[in-house]
């Protein structure tokens, strides 16, 4: 029997054989305990979603619409990142996959990208989901600029820009809003679209 979505999976339960991996068991057994000591996470079952050629990957046709009136007003190529290719591991943050695969192009850190991004006055988030993926690339953001405040102070979060996984169990929402509000306090702004730039 395979789990349903949204199934939590400890390093516990598969130690237990409460479930067990279909293919490459010994790096599946090691995955997991590995994911909750780096990452601090246990692995979710998710249901498919985002899957390369589906609309669930597409950037939205008004939201590229926007993009392409931009790049053409300000002369300014667009540039799109991609994540989820490494097959054996999370990759919430769009800057880092949850556990390292050094031997991947995506499997470290994406500094160069941070290091263009530090040359901008403003750097703006949003997306989906705010649980995970926004929280997860902020986090990134938060721990590569810990010790630079003037950096984060670049970074605003359009927090009326993106909604939570829904889960009947946990509060995903009320975390990330929780964690948000942390980096606040270390400078990150949490603004709205309505408000002005500044």
């Amino acid at each position: 029997m395979h789990p349903a979505p949204f199934t939590p999976i400890t390093s516990g339960d598969v130690d237990q054989q409460r479930w067990k991996p279909v293919f490459e068991r010994e790096w599946s057994l090691n995955y997991v305990h590995q994911l909750e000591s780096s990452a601090k996470k246990e692995l979710m079952i998710w249901p498919y979603h985002t899957l390369i050629g589906t609309p669930g990957h597409a950037i939205s046709p008004a939201l590229y619409e926007a993009i392409a009136f931009h790049a053409a007003a300000r002369q300014s190529q667009p540039m799109f990142l991609h994540k989820g290719s490494i097959p054996k591991t999370e990759h919430y943050s769009l800057l880092e996959p949850e556990v390292k695969v050094p031997d991947h192009p995506q499997g470290n850190l994406n500094t160069s990208f941070l290091e263009m991004l530090a040359g901008y006055d403003l750097i703006y988030v949003a997306g989906q989901a705010k649980s995970h993926c926004v929280l997860e690339t902020v986090t990134s953001v938060m721990r590569y600029y810990h010790d630079q405040p003037a950096q984060i102070a670049k970074w605003r979060v359009l927090v009326d820009c993106m909604s939570s996984v829904t889960h009947p169990e946990i509060d995903f929402d009320a975390l990330a809003t929780e964690t948000l509000t942390g980096y606040a306090r270390q400078g990150l702004r949490l603004v709205r679209s309505t408000d002005p730039i500044e």
